[in-house]
This record gives C-alpha cells, structure tokens and sequence, in this order.
C-alpha cells in the first residue's frame, strides 16, 4: 500500500510540474540535478480497530530543490502548486486526500509534510462459524 502512494504522490507531482523537474524516490549520492523532488515516508503507523480493521497514518516528506537565485520565493511559489497537486492523489482504482499539509524552509530546501491517512480491512484466513443453534425456555413463575 505504501509503495502505492508514493507512486500516487509522485505521478501527481510529475502532472503538475512536468519533465523540467526530476523526482526522486531514494537518495541521490552524485549529480543532484536541480529544481528536483525527494519523496520518503515518514513515521507510519498501523493500529488495529475493529476485528480485522486497521488505520493507517502515512506522513510523507516532500523536499524540493529549487534552482534559481531566489530559492525562498521559488519555494512558495512551488508549495501553492504542490498542495493543489497533492490534495486529492490516485492510488490504484482510488483516490486518497492529503491532509495536515506543513511547510518548511531551511537552507533553501523546502519540506513538506503531508497525511495520507486510511482504513483498511485484512482477510482473516480462520475458519468462522457458518450456522448457530440455540434452545431457549421461558420460566414460568
């Protein structure tokens, strides 16, 4: 599920922005090419519910390198277009809301935060009760 969104994450940054910016999924050792994009997860977790229902809390971290001499005002400007993007996302045959959406910039890198939060239901393999009977009586008094 998780490779999925990122897929959906990275798909909808790549409609918006285009071939001019590249995205990455792993880190890049040599030859960072900017303006370019960094997308990893952040901190997951996955709590039990009910029975065989799960929630899961997927925050992503968007970086962005921007290219040019201005990099704080190329940042806002790439953050308004970015939250539209990632609003809304598809994730196979879905689509998934972003929320909680958080800025940062330091050292001329933006950092975006961002929730892309779900239920999911897992199979259960065991064997359940297909019928029930009961006998009951009423107590006179």
């Amino acid at each position: 599920m998780i490779s999925e969104i990122i897929t959906g994450i990275t798909d909808a940054i790549y409609s918006e922005f285009g071939d001019d910016y590249e995205i990455h999924k792993e880190r890049v050792e040599q030859g960072l090419v900017e303006p370019c994009f960094f997308v990893m997860l952040v901190n997951p977790t996955n709590e039990r519910v009910i029975s065989n229902r799960r929630y899961l809390t997927n925050r992503f971290s968007i970086q962005y390198f921007p290219s040019t001499s201005t990099p704080k005002m190329e940042c806002t400007e790439v953050y308004e277009r970015l939250v539209v993007a990632l609003d809304r996302i598809k994730v196979g045959d879905d689509l998934l809301n972003g929320t909680e959406f958080e800025m940062s910039i330091n050292d001329d890198v933006m950092t975006v935060l961002v929730n892309y939060n779900l239920f999911t239901v897992t199979t259960d393999d065991t064997e359940t009760m297909l019928t029930l009977e009961t006998e009951s009586q009423v107590k006179n008094e």
